[in-house]
């Protein structure tokens, strides 16, 4: 609690120690951080949705707003995402084992494939709710796989992604 540097997930338990935002003051511009637990996969904390609006007001008067949504579930951080696009500087969603890797300047199109409102919306209530099929650009990721043919084992992959 005595530490203002560490933030901890804002949407866990009010008994745990800490504070799920921070601010920065750099002089010149302040930075706002706050920090989010996903639930898909993830026991032990609150939907980060229900709690995300109160939190951006009270980093409002800071100029560059940075959210970490710590979540196993792709479609989770997408979500928040979209649903902060033109509210936040970055969204940046991490995990130990989930490689961060589907960077982009929003707005996008689809969260998966799907019209972001419907996802933000099952995601912050728990509604079913109709999944569209978002109109416009698609994209393909893969791998390229260098196999020795002699052992039948790989030598070297490469990630790609064609928009």
């Amino acid at each position: 609690d005595e530490r203002s540097d560490i933030i901890r997930p804002a949407n866990v338990g009010a008994a745990c120690p800490g504070k799920g935002f921070g601010v920065i003051d750099m002089g010149r511009v302040r930075i706002g951080v706050i920090n989010l637990l996903g639930r898909a996969y993830i026991n032990g904390s609150d939907n980060p949705f229900s709690c995300i609006d109160s939190l951006m007001e009270k980093i409002s008067d800071c100029r560059i707003k940075i959210v970490d949504i710590h979540a196993e579930a792709t479609a989770e951080k997408l979500a928040m995402g979209f649903y902060l696009d033109g509210k936040a500087t970055a969204v940046v969603g991490t995990h130990t084992h989930v490689q961060t890797a589907d960077e982009k300047v929003l707005p996008e199109l689809s969260v998966l494939g799907v019209r972001p409102e419907a996802s933000i919306s099952w995601l912050k209530t728990g509604l079913p709710t109709r999944f569209e099929i978002s109109d416009g650009a698609c994209m393909m990721c893969g791998a390229i796989i260098d196999v020795d043919e002699k052992t039948g084992k790989s030598r070297s992959i490469e990630r790609i992604c064609v928009r």
